[in-house]
């Protein structure tokens, strides 16, 4: 992985302190889909951004007056306009260090796999609000299964006023905790670390059929 640069270290000092740098090298060579300006997503957005993660954001759908309500990237005067060109340039003032682009491409009810697939390939997340895909959940299933297919992750959100969901699907995942000593100081006899542990995801369309 490249270094992090000294304007790099400057400005995630704290993230670098919390989860150190070999993680932090990880989000910053991610790549990540927020598909669909809607709900939660807007929140992740800014989150993920903040941590130093390059976005992409799609959506086909224009801004109306109820979006303007609850998403704080968009104004009045984008009304009429693509969401994710208006909501793009503001996210990206957010941290110049990543890179925000957008895209209007829509995969609708009844999208060929090749062109589901070639929507998510290329991400390493895919994060995909239901309301964009019409609330159809035989896409969403399509979505996750392309996802699955170029080995990306898969999250699905749905929000209604304070109330949020969301469907997570990464395959396979593995974990395992590590520690720094506190204060600075050595531990007199270091403890072994634990064991890595395997996390298994159920894909959407299992999840839907109860499996």
């Amino acid at each position: 992985m490249a270094a992090i640069s000294g304007d790099q270290v400057a400005v995630y000092d704290r993230q670098l302190r919390l989860w150190g740098v070999q993680a932090q090298q990880r989000l910053l060579n991610a790549k990540v889909l927020v598909w669909g300006l809607e709900g939660s997503n807007v929140e992740a957005c800014k989150n993920l951004v903040l941590a130093g993660v390059s976005l992409t954001i799609r959506d086909h759908r224009t801004v109306s007056a109820a979006d303007v309500g609850y998403n704080y990237f968009l104004r009045p005067e984008d009304i009429g306009k693509l969401r994710s060109e208006c909501a793009s340039k503001r996210v990206q003032e957010m941290n110049p260090l990543c890179t925000v682009s957008c895209s209007n491409t829509e995969v609708a009810k009844g999208s060929s796999a090749e062109k589901v697939k070639e929507a998510v390939n290329g991400f390493d997340m895919v994060v995909v609000g239901l309301g964009v895909l019409g609330f159809d959940f035989d896409l969403a299933a399509a979505v996750d299964a392309a996802c699955r297919e170029v080995n990306a992750g898969f999250i699905l959100t749905i929000a209604a006023g304070e109330l949020a969901f969301f469907f997570s699907d990464q395959k396979e995942h593995v974990m395992q905790e590590r520690s720094s000593a506190q204060g600075g100081a050595e531990p007199a006899q270091p403890a072994a670390a634990p064991e890595p542990e395997t996390f298994t995801f159920s894909a959407f369309s299992e999840w839907l059929a109860g499996a």
